[in-house]
This record gives C-alpha cells, sequence and structure tokens, in this order.
C-alpha cells in the first residue's frame, strides 16, 4: 500500500541511510544501536527490505545507457543542453566528472549499502527462518544486481560486502573477473531460496526466476553461452513465467501493474491500493512522454535507424514508436512538438510510447502519480527465450535456435486480430545469419528496455555500429566512440581523487 511504502522510505532511507550521502565511500554506519533497534523485528525487517526496491527506479540513467547510448534513441528534451551530461555521453564526450554516470555509481553503492545493512543484522533478529531466509535472500539478489549493472559498465569495481565503516574508505577495485564471479554466485545461491511466487499484494519481489534469469544475463555479456542456455532453459522448462496473453501489444498497459505473466522483474511505481511493493513515483513515462500533446519531456527519442529496422506491418512498430497524428488505442491523438532535436527522422520527430498510457486509463490526465502507475520490466519472458535462441545457436544447436526465435515472431503477428502476416517465420540455416537474426530481433522486440547498448557492447560491435550511424545521418551521435576506452566508462573522478588514487580509472581517461 502507498502509505507502507512511504513509511518504509522515511525510516529507512533516514535511518539506515544517513540520508544518502553523495558519495558511496563517505556512507558511514551509523550508531550500533539505531540500527539494532530497527532491524529488530519481523515487521521492520520486512520494510527495510521492501525499501530496498525504491532503488530500482534510477531509470533514467537505465534509459540513457541502453537506449540513448546506441543508435535506437537520440536524448530528445527540450534542447541538447536539456540535460547536458546526457548529450555528452551519446555524442561520447566522457569524462569522470559526467554527473550522469556519477550518479548511476552512486545510485548503485547505495543500493548495495542498504543491502548490505540488511544482510548483516536481519539474522540476529528472532522471527520466522523461512521468512528471514526469504529476505536476506531477496536483499542479495538487489546486491548483486547492482553489481550487474556495474560491473557491465565500469568493469572492475569496488567489491563491498559488508556495511563500511570509517576506517574501510579506501577500498580499491576488484578484477571485473571477480565482480562477474560474485555476481553469479550470488544469484545461484539466491534461486535455491527465493520463492517462485508471492502472495498478490507482495508482486514485484525478486523471484526465483528472476535470479536465474539475471544469472544467465550475466554469463550472456561474457559470452558464456552453455551456462545461457542451461539457465534459460531452467526457466522455460518451469512453466511459471511466459508470453502475454493478449500478445506484445497487452504488455504495456496499467492493468499489468496487477501482475503481468511475462514479466519476470520489474519496477513497479504506485498509484493502486493493495500492493506492498512498490517503489514511489517513477519518472520514466514523463521522461519519454510526449512534449506536445501531453505533459511528458520527449527524452528517449526513437531513431528513424529502429523505425526502418521493422518491417511494414510489424504490430511492435505501433505499439513501440509513436508519430506525430497517430492516433494510439483508438482513442488519443498524438502531438509531437516538432523543435525536439532528433536528427535524421523523416519529418517530424518520434516518440516512445511503450510506456504512454491512454488518458482514459488514468484518474485524471494530466495526473503524474497515476500517470506513473506502471510496471517496467527489468527481465521479461521473450527476452529469456532470445537468450536461449542466442545460446543454442551459439552452441551449435541452429536448427533448435530458429525454432525458439520464431516463437517470438509468431507471437508478433498474432498480437493484432487480425494477424498481420508479419512478421514472418525465418528459414535461416547458416549459424551466422541466424546471429545476426537473433540479435537484430532482440532489438526490435526489446526496444526502449535498456537492452541495445549492452548488447553493442558484448558483441564488440559498438564501434562500427555507432560510426556508421554518426556516417549515415551526418550526426555526432556515436561518431567519436573509441574501441580502446569506450567500451568501459570513467570511474567517476570524485572517488579516485578522494582515495589518493587507490580507486584505479580506467584505461583512457
Amino acid at each position: 500500500m502507498k502509505t507502507i511504502i512511504k513509511y518504509n522510505l522515511l525510516v529507512v532511507l533516514m535511518i539506515i541511510s544517513g540520508a544518502c550521502s553523495d558519495r558511496f565511500l563517505d556512507e558511514e554506519i551509523l550508531g550500533v544501536e539505531t540500527l539494532d533497534s530497527f532491524y529488530s523485528s519481523e515487521e521492520n525487517a520486512t520494510k527495510g527490505v521492501t525499501a530496498l526496491y525504491a532503488r530500482l527506479k534510477i531509470h533514467g540513467n537505465r534509459m540513457l545507457f541502453g537506449d540513448i547510448m546506441s543508435d535506437d534513441a537520440w536524448k530528445g528534451g527540450e534542447n541538447n543542453a536539456d540535460f547536458q551530461s546526457w548529450y555528452d555521453l551519446l555524442i561520447f564526450n566522457i569524462d569522470p566528472f559526467n554527473g550522469t554516470s556519477t550518479g548511476m555509481w552512486i545510485d548503485s553503492y547505495n543500493l548495495i549499502y542498504e543491502a548490505n545493512v540488511a544482510i548483516l543484522r536481519i539474522p540476529a533478529i528472532d522471527m520466522n527462518d523461512d521468512t528471514k531466509n526469504r529476505l536476506v535472500a531477496e536483499a542479495r539478489a538487489l546486491r548483486a544486481f547492482s553489481y550487474l549493472e556495474l560491473v557491465r559498465l565500469y568493469g572492475g569495481v569496488p567489491l563491498i560486502t559488508e556495511p563500511l565503516t570509517p576506517d574501510k574508505l579506501n577500498i580499491p577495485r576488484n578484477s571485473a573477473e571477480e565482480v562477474f564471479a560474485f555476481v553469479e554466485s550470488e544469484f545461484l545461491a539466491v534461486s535455491e531460496i527465493l520463492p517462485s511466487v508471492y502472495p498478490s499484494n507482495e508482486h514485484g519481489r525478486i523471484t526465483k526466476d528472476a535470479a536465474l534469469g539475471l544469472l544467465a544475463r550475466i554469463h550472456l555479456f561474457q559470452g558464456e553461452f552453455a551456462e545461457v542456455e542451461k539457465y534459460t532453459k531452467m526457466i522455460i522448462d518451469r512453466g511459471v513465467y511466459g508470453f502475454h496473453a493478449e500478445g506484445f501489444n497487452g504488455n504495456w498497459g496499467m492493468e499489468n501493474y496487477m501482475g503481468n505473466n511475462e514479466f519476470i522483474f520489474e519496477v513497479k511505481s504506485y498509484g493502486f491500493e493493495g500492493f506492498d511493493i512498490q517503489t514511489t513515483r517513477s519518472l520514466l513515462a514523463v521522461q519519454t512522454g510526449i512534449r506536445g500533446s501531453d505533459t511528458g519531456w520527449s527524452f528517449d527519442i526513437p531513431t528513424q535507424d529502429l523505425y526502418d529496422a521493422y518491417e511494414d506491418g510489424d504490430p511492435r512498430r505501433e505499439f513501440t514508436i509513436g508519430k506525430n497524428g497517430d492516433i494510439y488505442d483508438n482513442e488519443d491523438v498524438l502531438v509531437i512538438d516538432s523543435s525536439i532535436p532528433a536528427y535524421g527522422t523523416d519529418g517530424d520527430p518520434y516518440a516512445c510510447i511503450k510506456w504512454y498510457e491512454t488518458k482514459s486509463k488514468r484518474k485524471n490526465p494530466k495526473d503524474i502519480d497515476h500517470y506513473m502507475s506502471k510496471s517496467f520490466p527489468i527481465l521479461r519472458y521473450a527476452d529469456v527465450v532470445l537468450m536461449y535462441a542466442e545460446a543454442l545457436n551459439e552452441n551449435g544447436n541452429s536448427g533448435g535456435a530458429l525454432i525458439e526465435l520464431n516463437k517470438i515472431r509468431e507471437r508478433a503477428r498474432n498480437s493484432v486480430s487480425p494477424a498481420s502476416g508479419v512478421p514472418a517465420n525465418l528459414s535461416i540455416a547458416d549459424q551466422g545469419g541466424l546471429r545476426t537474426a537473433i540479435l537484430n530481433e532482440r532489438r526490435l522486440e526489446l526496444a526502449f528496455e535498456w537492452n541495445r547498448y549492452f548488447d553493442l557492447l558484448r558483441t564488440k560491435t559498438a564501434g562500427t555500429v555507432l560510426r556508421n550511424f554518426a556516417s549515415k545521418y551526418n550526426t555526432p551521435k556515436g561518431a567519436a566512440f573509441d574501441e580502446t576506452k569506450h567500451y568501459l566508462m570513467p570511474i567517476p573522478g570524485i572517488d579516485i581523487t578522494r582515495t589518493g588514487g587507490v580507486i584505479e580509472q580506467n584505461p583512457g581517461y
């Protein structure tokens, strides 16, 4: 319920986080008496872990790193100076003091710190053992997720598994291999503890399948396809999740807040009564919302390149990319501000409409809180199927991979009635051609779900793809990508400076 999560944040973020220090190395463990008094009951242990989910709502950072730095999206906004640090990243004018890159680091370590406190304190509470073990497993899983995000962006980072005290401020970086190994071991361990499902009022907590899916994701990033095949097949065979009954377009409405069989791991924002797991208001729907006919800011603007990647008639494009004058869900006429900077489009800028909500379904068309009452997937079943297809292909089973790939395409064309006939099933036989087709399908199916840039990084194609994009559309976006340094973000300069170089910088920065 809304009152529960607000109380969580007020109490936990003040008591545990010490009002959220700007730098993770400045986080000090508060007085033992204060921590003991908070983590002293099952009720407070539940509140403490529930509050961790609020840290997942850093959509702006994920939107930037997953979408805007790729060939799928422009920054958008009022002009290029609107969120200048975002613009600097998409043109790869990156330095260690970039505010957005630093913010991602800070946000991740804030979650890690709070998770470490919960992991340390909950075992001493006199409470139901099953609940105790599950809460600790949740905290471990969320901490592992933060390290997953950090290691993909920065490489090796300080691996901190206990609350920091003043005598442990200068902590060097662990290697990327050590961080990968830690994330893998944590997700594997908690997958044996976390439940498959929760009561309806706790929908949104991390589950066994979410841990397995994120475990597959971290192996995918490293190109470890035997493990990817193993863990994605486990999810598929378990049958807890599947495709949305109403097709691709059924995933995006506010009604999915009540539960969506395709969303394996998601971020919830408040607006509906009856849920304990809500992460306060999220700005994603407003950040990507339409500047013009709505209250949005028009960030994360689709590129012409992404629009053209869809076949004409693919229903997924209709529910992903909006054009000026489109009628959304037979109700809302989309009017997009033509002054939004988005070079290379045919005419007016496009809009990301995956997170759009029909005005008639909002309690008030301009009511931001209820506009935000949506679930945003971090991992959904279609991603698992595509990871499985990619793993099968890389492991020599291209026939099996093609079957899985065509399941995605079949679901897409059957998402409208009558079925569109597009996209048709593929009949690719060779591994290389199928590899290209699977990566393209990921781009189409998962657009604006913060995956594209990481797919370019892990396949070592970012430089080629982004420079080609810059040349094709005569834009600085992506033109300066440098393989010698840009496969990693810079470590924030503030923490390199304050640790006297104990934390070392990535090459090239």
